[in-house]
């Protein structure tokens, strides 16, 4: 029991010992860092008309923002996965700028795009990153009384693929889109060949699929079957 008192009284003068009045805050901290839905990769790829996230880590800025090109909007998160029709998304009024810590873009066009994180601070700060397992710094430059930190993400938005190829059975070109029946010799060969470049593949992959047995059954069977 006189442990118990003593420990009460303990506490007891902790609590009157703590005034308002002497606390103080935490030293200001500014520190600088970003990611993306694509992780840390340098080399960032999207198809057409899918999105990106960008996320901007940074401690103790003065202000920052995103910027996109014209022809790209900004999306409304969250975003599930399975949504695959985006335009509900799409923030409006369009506009190229945004202040948010985290921006959803989506790339409406084909090419090399840009996507641009603006960040100013009141003191030096470093980014320390890793760019293909190799180590590297960029340090913030000084801009009047502020220092800033210029990234831009360099995006590569593929068009949608368009395959095309061109079937030769001996010395004759097969129209393979048609519906007809394609009829060989055994023993004899057809060439494929892969002759797609809407949509910048970069490889292919041929598959040999069984043929199924023709259908003998009634009309009324093949429908209702």
């Amino acid at each position: 029991m006189k442990n118990a008192i003593r420990i009460l009284a303990v506490l007891a003068i902790l609590f009157v010992g703590c005034d308002d009045n002497e606390y103080e805050a935490p030293f200001p901290f500014s520190d600088v860092g970003f990611y993306t839905s694509k992780g840390t990769a340098n080399d960032l790829q999207v198809n057409l008309n899918e999105y990106l996230s960008f996320t901007d880590l940074s401690q103790g800025a003065e202000a920052h923002s995103w910027r996109i090109e014209k022809t790209d909007v900004f999306l409304e998160g969250p975003i599930d996965r399975t949504d695959s029709i985006l335009d509900p998304f799409i923030i409006e009024p369009r506009t190229t700028t945004s202040f948010e810590k985290t921006v959803h873009v989506l790339f409406q066009t084909s090419g090399m795009k840009k996507v641009r994180l603006y960040n100013t601070f009141n003191e030096m700060v470093v980014f320390k990153g890793n760019r293909d397992n190799v180590d590297y710094e960029m340090a913030a430059t000084k801009k009047g009384d502020l220092f800033v930190i210029d990234t831009t993400f360099m995006v590569k938005v593929y068009p949608k693929l368009v395959p095309v190829i061109k079937v030769r059975n001996g010395d004759k070109v097969v129209n393979h889109e048609a519906r007809d029946t394609i009829y060989i010799e055994a023993g004899n060969t057809m060439e494929f060949t892969d002759l797609s470049t809407v949509g910048e593949p970069t490889g292919r992959t041929w598959s040999i699929r069984k043929a199924l047995k023709p259908w003998r059954g009634s009309c009324r069977e093949s429908c209702c079957g």
